[in-house]
């Protein structure tokens, strides 16, 4: 893992800063916000023993947030979306913490 740039620790923070807002567009901040997200949702994945359909799902809903986030205009009601699945996904794998991060974030 560390070859690939893959730590063995995930640095979750207390509170994110982020939270999506009710514009049409993820604003600059957002999208930086979901990418370094997306990052530890990443870490914490590769560190947990995921059942496959369980971490099927997770990279699915990765890699729709990344096309989505390399978009002109990234819609926000679709990341509000994805990360509910993603919170609901974390819940399941025993991440509760990222779980809860991800719950303040789509409010």
């Amino acid at each position: 893992m560390e070859e690939l740039g893959i730590t063995k620790t995930v640095n979750i923070p207390e509170n994110t800063g982020l939270s999506l807002g009710d514009g049409p567009v993820l604003e600059e901040s957002e999208k930086k916000g979901i990418a370094d997200l997306l990052v530890e949702i990443r870490l914490a994945t590769a560190q947990n023993n995921v059942e496959y359909t369980l971490l099927e799902e997770i990279v699915f809903d990765i890699k729709t947030l990344e096309i989505q986030l390399l978009s002109p205009r990234p819609k926000t009601a679709v990341a509000r979306e994805v990360l509910l699945s993603l919170q609901e996904l974390m819940e399941k794998s025993g991440r509760t913490e990222l779980s809860e991060i991800l719950k303040t974030v789509r409010k």
